[in-house]
């Protein structure tokens, strides 16, 4: 005989696994669920929205934030995130210099020949070398157009599998010039063991609001995640 203590568990229970976020919903819930972040990147951090949500979910990461244009550093900063370590430098391929072209909204800010701003440019591994950084739990990149670029530069760390999950942002159809094909990035980090996990905020074309879907941000993960048991 079903006791009422023993019911009211059992639907307690329930009503947790129904109204939990199930997976793809909610990439910091599912991340949460691989791995515990001590290290973050945020790559093309605009004014800081990404990693405002990083140090809420995960007060104890060290978050790393990388945006070229200064004011928008700048605007970071004035945040005041906790735990947020602010970078006015882009992240490419190879060290050096570029120029951001600037348009009326930051999110578009993007690195292209003949730019508004000259910036500075990184690469991850080399970051990470002068930093002392031997693993990164979370990388998310979102470049405008710019992402495998960044990955190239991160070949060290993704060869050794020190960066656990990556997220990018991908071109899902042809018609999207902005975007890196979501098949080059898959490609490149294949090519380093990481395995696609799922796929976060998706997108359909824009402006011509067709059906088709026009970006998403994959996310990957090392296969050091493959036989781990799941995060505590």
């Amino acid at each position: 005989m079903i006791t009422r203590k023993r019911l009211a568990h059992a639907l307690r229970k329930r009503w947790r696994k129904l109204t939990e976020p199930r997976r793809g919903d909610d990439v910091l819930v599912d991340l949460s669920r691989l791995v515990k972040p001590a290290m973050i990147f945020d790559v093309g951090a605009n004014i800081g929205q990404s990693s405002q949500k990083f140090a809420r979910r995960f007060p104890s990461a060290a978050i790393h934030c990388f945006e070229p244009s200064a004011a928008s550093a700048q605007r970071i900063r004035e945040r005041k995130l906790r735990g947020v370590e602010v970078h006015a430098l882009a992240l490419g391929s190879e060290a050096g210099t570029a120029t951001l072209t600037l348009g009326a909204d930051p999110a578009t800010f993007r690195i292209a020949d003949g730019g508004d701003e000259a910036v500075a440019v990184d690469t991850i591994d080399a970051f990470c070398a002068t930093r002392s950084i031997q693993r990164i739990d979370f990388v998310k990149i979102d470049t405008e157009g710019h992402d495998l670029e960044v990955l190239k530069g991160a070949a060290g760390m993704l060869a050794a599998h020190r960066i656990a999950a990556v997220q990018v942002e991908a071109g899902m159809n042809p018609e999207n010039k902005l975007h890196v094909p979501f098949e080059a990035l898959k490609a490149y980090l294949e090519g380093h063991g990481y395995r696609l996990f799922g796929f976060y905020d998706q997108a359909s074309e824009w402006p011509t609001r067709q059906p088709h879907l026009r970006r998403a941000n994959p996310l990957f993960v090392s296969p050091e995640l493959f036989a781990r048991p799941a995060a505590r």
